[in-house]
């Protein structure tokens, strides 16, 4: 009987906001358990649809009580309202959460820099059934006393932590009011907590409950394992060409159908290189129309990246818009829902498994066959440049898909499936479809890094003053290319030539092995204009 009333209420819910998507089966017990007043940690794959379930939250609570009451059974919430609180990490995400909620016609309301009197009339009244807010202005003196208030002790039924894994990764850093949201528990008791992630380890699940204040909960699990990814790892230079030139092929044969790419570097000057390279590479190509950044093919997205160029990264990502690639930080990450992503390329490695999974997870939302390729460089799998899961990851020669697998869902079933599903399975597959799959990402090369101990690496003798005269022609040099880009003065001369102090600093404290261009470009620079430019003045320097 209670689970014919749970259905019955559930399609109401549905029906009331003409949402026709059939909810899964993970969703649905999430839901169930919140409505039995029962704390819930979900740990759902990236794509599941996790705000799905608490948006029908509200109308539920409201909608099984009447029908409970109907039935003449107790209901479970003696209440004949329902409010709930969306805890979210992200400005940007909560803004776009209340545009699409008000869309269907649910009230909801972003929490921060409200102005709007009659919507916080209606707020302190309990008349806007979904409120969205950050850890900061949860306890901040206006809102913190909202919930003190018999409206709210009343009918608050659910706080909601997106993204939970924030909780623990930032909570002790640099955003401690995360670590503060158990008080929510003496504030509000009679609200149920419901914390939401695609990512989280036993221990990290422990530690975030704890700080939650959920002694107990239910625990809903799916398997972290994104089928429909293939997984690609391969310790590359830093040679761009050699890593991306199928990239910056694929969007000069293809323009605006290529498939749409996300790159994640460790830093905005990586972004700022691949971004030079391929309007290098590319060149007029780069541009569908007026060459001009709204016409070009790729996007440079971080945390610097003004406001409204970011809305209109993400919103040209999400249609069949000309944007086909993002080269971006870690600030091009949660909220953004972008279904159709071919290809993730992390360009060094994350510095967490965690973080790798959260960003591998953007492909293939649609359930598309997608691809994660990660290219790292030695140095992101020293010690403390990445935690011990990562570096695995990167070094293994057993599956990798199950690497991820058996970190996230030690309790799932290990894939036996070698066909397809990363490089290391594949080198077992010798069907013409693997072949293929694996070559584009994927060489035979061995780099060799840098690694060649000084005593067999051919050298040559250069004095201090070759040394210093070489130094001085650098740095005019840099002058020069930077005078190039004075349109675009916003960038600063380190991005705009990719030479900063430390990279001239290299080039000279290393001269006595340059003998050519191939040694400057598998070391220094990725660009044959300039390899030919410095090449140029050390062989004048030093004839």
């Amino acid at each position: 009987m209670a689970e014919d009333l749970f259905n019955h209420a559930l399609n109401a819910a549905l029906r009331k906001r003409n949402i026709t998507y059939n909810l899964k089966t993970l969703q649905k017990e999430c839901i169930q358990s919140v409505l039995e007043h029962k704390d819930v940690f979900g740990m759902l794959p990236t794509g599941y649809g996790k705000s799905l379930i608490y948006t029908v939250l509200p109308d539920l609570f409201f909608i099984h009580q009447q029908l409970s009451i109907v039935s003449n059974i107790t209901p479970v919430l003696e209440r004949d309202t329902s409010i709930i609180i969306v805890i979210s990490p992200l400005v940007s995400l909560m803004k776009d959460q209340e545009i699409a909620f008000n869309t269907m016609g649910i009230d909801c309301a972003y929490l921060g820099d409200m102005d709007d009197k009659v919507k916080l009339k209606n707020i302190e009244n309990g008349l806007v059934p979904i409120l969205l807010m950050s850890p900061e202005s949860l306890f901040s003196g206006k809102w913190r006393n909202l919930l003190t208030n018999k409206v709210y002790q009343c009918h608050l039924s659910a706080i909601v932590i997106d993204e939970a894994h924030c909780v623990e990764e930032w909570g002790n850093k640099f955003r401690t009011d995360y670590y503060r949201i158990g008080e929510l528990r003496s504030l509000v008791p009679k609200a149920v907590i419901l914390a939401l992630t695609a990512t989280s380890t036993y221990s990290s699940r422990k530690t975030i409950a704890h700080i939650l204040g959920m002694n107990e909960y239910k625990l809903v699990m799916g398997s972290c394992d994104r089928s429909n990814i293939n997984y690609f790892a391969q310790k590359v230079s830093f040679r761009l060409h050699d890593s991306f030139h199928w990239v910056v092929s694929s969007l000069r044969d293809n323009c605006e159908q290529s498939p749409k790419t996300i790159i994640y570097c460790r830093n905005i000057k990586s972004c700022s290189q691949i971004y030079l390279y391929f309007l290098s590479e590319l060149s007029e190509a780069a541009y569908i129309g007026t060459p001009c950044a709204k016409n070009c093919l790729f996007a440079m997205f971080h945390h610097s990246t003004p406001d409204k160029n970011k809305k209109n990264i993400i919103e040209n990502m999400r249609k069949n818009s000309i944007t086909r690639v993002v080269i971006a930080t870690t600030a091009f990450g949660m909220g953004v829902d972008i279904p159709d992503v071919r290809f993730v390329i992390h360009w060094g490695a994350s510095r967490s498994i965690q973080g790798f999974m959260q960003e591998s997870g953007r492909a293939g939302r649609d359930g598309i066959t997608s691809t994660s390729v990660c290219y790292y460089h030695p140095v992101d799998t020293a010690k403390n440049s990445a935690d011990e899961q990562m570096i695995n990851y990167c070094k293994t020669s057993a599956c990798r898909r199950n690497i991820l697998v058996q970190h996230f869902s030690p309790d799932i079933p290990q894939s036996n499936t070698s066909h397809p599903c990363c490089d290391n399975c594949i080198k077992e597959c010798s069907c013409c479809d693997c072949l293929m799959l694996n070559k584009d990402f994927i060489t035979d090369k061995e780099d060799n890094m840098l690694c060649e101990i000084d005593g067999i690496k051919p050298y040559r003798q250069v004095s201090s003053d070759q040394r210093n005269a070489i130094q001085i022609d650098l740095e005019k040099m840099v002058a020069e290319l930077a005078k190039e880009h004075d349109h675009l003065s916003v960038l600063s001369v380190d991005i705009l030539t990719h030479f900063s102090k430390q990279m001239i600093s290299d080039i000279v404290n290393n001269i006595h092995y340059i003998f050519e261009i191939s040694d400057l470009m598998d070391n220094f620079v990725y660009e044959r204009r300039i390899a030919d430019m410095i090449m140029n003045i050390i062989d004048t320097q030093l004839d």
